[in-house]
């Protein structure tokens, strides 16, 4: 599922592949200026695409993040996730990486307390932490929890995976399943 951008035309010229990695676009003027990504892998720019290409992505830097608390709960219900975000050279947070592509398993923690993925090449990454509680027939709600300071991590060139943990705090947890409407360890 890989997105791909027709430089300069903004969300109007994007698109994405088919579970084949197939992509046809249509009606371009060529040539065009390309930008691509997908999850788990490094994204790249083809300059002047005026006829048919095949494209290999690399795969990106491969990365385990452990978090502090037990990534899942049974009552009430909820699981522990991670969204990334870019932060660029003035610290400014740039947009969630794959807002649309993120495999539902590359999301969460799993049952050890572990995220492990690829991402798209070194730099520093902006960490959010979600809650997603879930309620009858697996219908819930989520929030991010407001950590502060805000947690990040510092992603190297290198083909060993590297390790990072997130601090959870048990107070944020508890408040974020109060407001979620689940139960807590304090609440009966």
């Amino acid at each position: 599922d890989a997105r791909v951008r027709v430089a300069g035309e903004g969300k109007g010229g994007e698109a994405r592949s088919g579970a084949d990695g197939v992509l046809v676009l249509r009606g371009r003027a060529l040539p065009v200026d390309l930008e691509i990504e997908a999850f788990g892998f490094r994204g790249t720019a083809i300059a002047g695409v005026d006829r048919d290409r095949d494209v290999v992505l690399r795969n990106g830097v491969p990365v385990r993040i452990t978090c502090s608390m037990p990534a899942h709960g049974a009552e009430p219900r909820y699981d522990l996730g991670l969204r990334f975000s870019s932060i660029g050279a003035t610290g400014q947070r740039g947009a969630l990486l794959w807002p649309d592509s993120t495999p539902l398993d590359r999301l969460y923690f799993d049952a050890q307390g572990e995220l492990r993925l690829h991402l798209p090449g070194p730099g520093r990454y902006a960490l959010s932490v979600f809650v997603f509680v879930a309620g009858k027939d697996n219908v819930g709600r989520g929030g991010d929890l407001s950590l502060d300071p805000p947690p990040s991590i510092d992603v190297i060139e290198s083909t060993v995976t590297q390790e990072f943990r997130v601090e959870i705090p048990q107070d944020q947890l508890d408040e974020m399943l109060r407001r979620l409407g689940g139960t807590t360890k304090e609440s009966p």
